[in-house]
C-alpha cells in the first residue's frame, strides 16, 4: 500500500513539475475581488495583468479554460519567457 501512495505522489509531483513549466501562475478570478474578477474574466488581458496593471517584462497573460468536477473554468494564465543572458 505504501509503495502505490509513494508511486501516486511521485507521479503527481512530476505533473506538478510539468505544469509549472508550462505556465508560470495561474489565478483563478473567483478568489479575486469583483473589479480584478470582471478584468480577468473580460479584460484585454495579454500585456496586462488580472487587476489590471501592466504585465512584467517578458511576461504575457491570457484566459484558458481548465477541466473541473464541475465542468470547464476559465482561468488567467501568466507565461513568461525565461531569459539566462546574465
Amino acid at each position: 500500500m505504501s509503495v502505490l501512495l509513494r508511486t501516486g505522489f511521485a507521479a503527481a509531483s512530476l505533473l506538478c513539475l510539468g505544469a509549472a513549466a508550462q505556465a508560470d501562475q495561474m489565478i483563478d478570478p473567483d478568489t479575486l475581488p469583483p473589479k480584478a474578477r470582471e478584468f480577468a474574466l473580460h479584460g484585454p488581458l495579454g500585456d496586462y495583468d488580472p487587476y489590471g496593471r501592466a504585465a512584467q517584462t517578458g511576461c504575457n497573460w491570457s484566459r484558458v479554460q481548465i477541466p473541473t468536477t464541475q465542468g470547464l473554468k476559465w482561468v488567467a494564465r501568466e507565461e513568461c519567457q525565461l531569459n539566462f543572458s546574465r
